[in-house]
């Protein structure tokens, strides 16, 4: 089998991360920078979160003056919500009545989106909401970090067809994923995909914690900046390190679930 050297840049792993948070909470409450009053139809969950649902679109405005959204790199943006819930439509729907815990690709699912006859995990089962949404977040980051899309995949075949959700049975990164990214990343990811709900932290946290690990403009003591100064950059002012937006050019590469993966016959190293 031939192998390539190649990753995601993490700078763009936290642009496509920031990115999947401002969705979470346009979901959850109409807009990121707080609720939205009378949100219609929210919280919606979307239940079907993976790549192949992630699309890449244009590039951020240019010109504004310090912009902080990763203007060099272009946006990254949610679709299909062909399978979501919410409570205008159903607000049964959340306490999985009615069949809609079995919404969504099976190995992308959260362990509360597991049946009752399949699941293994402590009763009662968390309801679908808001952090259902964040362990697909979570799954899709890892997913681009792995360089593979059976990351959520259990790794029993029976589990696989059955769909079972284990609590000792969570997604991982490779060994290649550790190496390559840093330790701050990978537990902000992590969080997303703790089993129970109450262990994964609200989207507005993990929007500050990665603010904070990205160069996001704060007082006090000056921090790391995991995104090597891509988060004020533009095309035409790139940092002193520029780490571009490389890819492997493949149909529908406008979804990142194509354009990100190594094609058949290779792997990344």
């Amino acid at each position: 089998m031939n192998k390539i050297d190649f990753m995601v840049p993490e700078p763009v792993i936290w642009h496509a991360f920031e990115s999947l948070i401002h969705a979470g909470l346009v979901m959850r409450q109409g807009r990121v920078s707080g609720p939205v009053k009378r949100w219609v139809g929210g919280p919606v969950v979307h239940l079907d979160l993976k790549p192949e649902n992630v699309f890449i679109g244009d590039y951020p405005n240019q010109t504004a003056q310090n912009p902080q959204n990763f203007a060099m790199y272009p946006t990254f943006k949610l679709s299909d919500f062909g399978h979501s819930i919410d409570d205008r439509r159903d607000p049964q729907a959340y306490n999985g009545i009615g069949g809609y815990r079995r919404r969504g690709t099976e190995d992308y699912k959260a362990p509360e989106q597991v049946e009752d006859q399949y699941y293994r995990g402590p009763h009662p089962i968390d309801p679908l909401n808001t952090k259902t949404n964040e362990w697909g977040v979570g799954l899709i980051v890892m997913t681009l970090m792995n360089l593979d899309q059976e990351t959520g995949m259990l790794p029993d075949k029976d589990a696989r067809v059955l769909n079972e959700r284990d609590p000792n049975v969570v997604p991982t990164f490779t060994p290649e994923a550790v190496i390559k990214y840093s330790v701050t990343l990978r537990d902000l990811v992590n969080d997303c995909l703790r089993f129970k709900q109450a262990n994964r932290p609200d989207f507005d946290v993990l929007l500050n914690r990665l603010r904070d690990a990205t160069g996001w403009p704060s007082q006090g003591a000056q921090q790391h900046d995991h995104a090597q100064g891509a988060r004020s950059a533009t095309l035409t002012n790139l940092p002193a390190n520029p780490m571009p937006l490389l890819h492997l050019r493949r149909n529908n590469e406008y979804t990142i679930g194509f354009t990100f993966m190594p094609p058949p016959g290779m792997q990344a190293i």
